[in-house]
């Protein structure tokens, strides 16, 4: 399948990679050529660089659309927008929209609520699952493309939703919002032990962070009904079809270990691994040499590393597993606009 065709036939393309590899370039220079072929685009994007901020001119947790003008005249036959991701901002906005203004304000304020919006992990993936479930339900686009957090492995956004539920849910919160008079006699035994375990706490940290913790746990109960159906909206929408799964990687061999745990963690969501994409893989010289015959002996080395580079992963991931697309080893350019619309312009031209 050509990568013209694969990006037709899509509605969701959520790229996922370690850090390094070029994914949030990939990213975007899908959003410029799926606008570029009529599609109404929408590319969300957690780049903690700000590269694309700088690139697309984005303002942060703001939908942005993108012009003609700032992308240096590249034709758009259809509609290109873009956003920055905050997670704390989206984690309030979530809040403040479960219907209770005043207890939103009271957990927002939270000093425990701070940390972990802004420095929990999985607080990204999750927010950024939250935009995704947001834009899908706007019905405004017929592509959004999601850049996920850089992580180490791509499996963090897929066990991002249970994570963050898992740390809300009620076996845990009811330790710090419990009724002592309508509890049974063991129940009471249980608090009781949880009462002392924060005791002990609140001498080793102080009764500030106590109170905080007690606090936080006890505001997010109207909370929960919300986030377990965001939750379940988000899962639904990373299962169906129509989502489409991008493993952005080089042909070095670096990535190559994800490939396989990846696609078994999709299979619990009824997905497969739709494409990888071998960033700066193809040198632009290839298969045709330079007509100078000046140092033979070094293209030739040149090329019969490459092949053997291909061979290699052709041998580890069969073409039929995954649509494999190779994308070329570009000069690299200072302007980070200029490197995004040569990728762009040449899958606008390619017949690959």
């Amino acid at each position: 399948m050509s990568f013209r065709k694969f990006v037709e036939n899509s509605k969701i393309l959520i790229f996922v990679g370690t850090g390094g590899v070029g994914k949030t370039t990939a990213a975007t220079a899908t959003a410029l050529f799926g606008a570029a072929i009529g599609k109404k685009v929408l590319i969300l994007t957690l780049d903690p660089s700000l590269r694309l901020k700088s690139t697309l001119k984005l303002k942060e947790n703001k939908i942005t659309t993108i012009t003609e003008n700032e992308l240096g005249g590249f034709k758009l036959k259809g509609s290109l927008d873009g956003g920055l991701l905050s997670p704390k901002q989206i984690f309030d906005e979530f809040l403040t929209s479960s219907g209770n203004s005043e207890l939103a304000a009271r957990l927002i304020d939270n000093r425990l609520y701070q940390e972990l919006s802004t420095k929990l992990s999985q607080s990204q993936d999750f927010t950024s699952i939250e935009k995704l479930v947001s834009a899908v339900e706007s019905e405004k686009y017929d592509l959004i493309i999601l850049d996920t957090a850089p992580a180490q492995h791509a499996l963090d956004f897929l066990r991002a939703p249970d994570k963050i539920y898992q740390l809300f849910e009620d076996s845990i919160t009811k330790w710090f919002r419990f009724d002592l008079d309508k509890a049974s006699w063991i129940q009471k035994a249980i608090s009781i032990g949880a009462t002392q375990a924060l005791k002990l706490l609140e001498f080793l940290t102080g009764k500030d962070f106590v109170t905080s913790l007690k606090d936080f746990f006890q505001s997010i109960q109207a909370w929960q009904p919300k986030l377990r159906d965001r939750i379940t909206k988000a899962k639904k929408i990373i299962s169906q079809k129509s989502t489409q799964f991008v493993l952005v990687s080089r042909l070095d061999g670096s990535q190559w270990s994800q490939i396989t745990p990846l696609k078994n963690e999709l299979k619990n969501w009824n997905q497969v691994l739709s494409a990888i994409i071998l960033n700066r893989s193809k040198p632009t010289w290839y298969p045709h040499l330079s007509e100078s015959t000046s140092q033979p002996e070094l293209r030739a080395l040149m090329v019969e590393d490459y092949e053997e580079k291909q061979k290699a992963f052709h041998s580890q991931v069969k073409k039929k597993q995954a649509n494999i697309f190779e994308w070329p080893d570009w000069p690299h350019l200072d302007d980070d606009l200029k490197q995004v619309l040569q990728i762009s312009d040449w899958l606008v031209n390619s017949k690959e």
